[in-house]
């Protein structure tokens, strides 16, 4: 989902959504990045095309881009 459009559902403006992320130490990118991963162990077993789909990337470079970065950012936060 794109940024406007999740604040056209909310009827909130960028801006406002943005003031209330900050309220709560947080980000829409941190927000995206948490649910897509949380769709990918209940999707596991999809397709690549078709978990790309569902977890909004356009290709599979960027989805696996990002794959790579929260199997590194795991691997820190179980050796913390």
């Amino acid at each position: 989902m794109e940024l406007w459009q999740f604040t056209k559902t909310l009827h909130m403006s960028r801006t406002t959504l943005y003031r209330k992320l900050r309220n709560e130490e947080t980000s829409f990118s941190t927000l995206l990045d948490e649910e897509r991963q949380r769709l990918l162990v209940s999707h596991h077993h999809d397709s690549i095309a078709k978990t790309c789909d569902l977890l909004g990337f356009k290709d599979p470079s960027a989805y696996y881009k990002a794959r790579k970065r929260w199997i590194q950012e795991n691997e820190r936060g179980m050796k913390g």
